[in-house]
């Protein structure tokens, strides 16, 4: 355990001293080659600079206190649920979401040039024997999750999407991204060229509030990236046309919520089906975007609310 922490601990570290020397201005052309001039100074009027991420595998809420005040950081609020990364790592390691207990603590750092940041510290808990050592071994080794973050600073819709073009002109490609309902933030990944020379290979632009709607285009830019995604969607068009046509005659949609998760067992209950079947089909239609899993159970994204009886904008009725 004592290495395990020492490795976390150094990686933090690093990534503390990282936030505490960069700003908006420096450090955008060094992850996005070529911007400069004018360009560089409209991105640098909408979105600021505001945190460096990592994940971190400790084995309780102990240790990973223990983990920031080694690095002089105060944990702050209790960590808060971290919907975006517990999903990739579910798919990424084909989990089951609820298995993997991850949480976010924003400690602040102050850097150099006076302004006010954040370490985003994203802590997957493996307590002893709990299967999920591996899992740290490879996130560590990888860092996939590691990333530079912008918060946009006027959430509009016409500057968000904006500023992703921006990023995609100098080599950035789309990498995911999602909203957490627990802290109503929209995340966007980007992944940076390998001329960058910040040291990251993904970059976050975090936007408050709900835009699902510039997302969903985010995300099919990401989609149309993946060759084995593409093929495995080629392959199970009609598992999906299945599954999307069971949930609308079962009236799943109707008995869900947008804004809080419900138990599998619970709508199970108020649609009559038996809950292994609904929750095998409730995960298939979350890695279509059409549910979300969280802890509370699933809950309705607004592509599946088009599934809804008399939803606006749906196409046609399912026979």
């Amino acid at each position: 355990m004592i290495t395990t922490l020492s490795g976390d601990t150094s990686r933090l570290l690093a990534t503390v001293d990282f936030v505490r020397e960069q700003d908006t201005a420096a450090l955008l052309p060094l992850l996005f080659p070529g911007l400069d001039g004018p360009e560089l100074r409209s991105l640098v009027e909408h979105c600021r600079f505001s945190h460096a991420a990592l994940l971190v595998f400790p084995s309780d809420e102990a240790e990973l206190r223990a983990m920031l005040s080694a690095c002089g950081l105060v944990a702050g609020p209790p960590a808060r649920p971290s919907v975006v990364v517990r999903e990739r790592l579910a798919v990424r390691h084909r989990r089951p979401a609820a298995e993997l207990d991850v949480g976010i603590l924003r400690p602040a750092v102050a850097g150099t040039d006076g302004e006010h940041r954040t370490v985003e510290v994203f802590a997957l808990t493996v307590p002893p024997g709990s299967g999920l050592e591996e899992i740290a071994a490879c996130e560590r080794e990888r860092q996939y999750e590691a990333h530079v973050a912008f918060e946009v600073v006027a959430p509009d819709p016409l500057v968000l999407r904006g500023l992703a073009s921006a990023f995609a002109r100098h080599g950035a490609v789309p990498d995911g991204g999602g909203h957490n309902p627990h802290e109503n933030g929209t995340v966007f990944y980007f992944g940076v060229s390998a001329e960058a020379k910040a040291g990251y290979r993904r970059v976050e632009l975090y936007v408050p509030g709900d835009h699902r709607d510039v997302l969903a285009d985010h995300l099919d830019g990401h989609r149309t990236r993946q060759p084995a995604g593409t093929l495995l969607r080629l392959l199970t068009g009609a598992w999906t046309t299945q599954a999307l046509a069971t949930f609308a005659q079962l009236r799943v949609p109707d008995a869900m919520d947008g804004e809080r998760g419900i138990a599998v067992t619970e709508l199970a209950r108020a649609v009559g089906a038996r809950p292994g079947n609904l929750a095998t089909l409730l995960r298939y239609l979350a890695m279509l975007g059409v549910v979300e899993e969280g802890h509370a159970g699933f809950r309705l994204t607004g592509l599946g609310a088009l599934l809804r009886a008399g939803a606006r904008g749906r196409c046609g009725r399912w026979r």
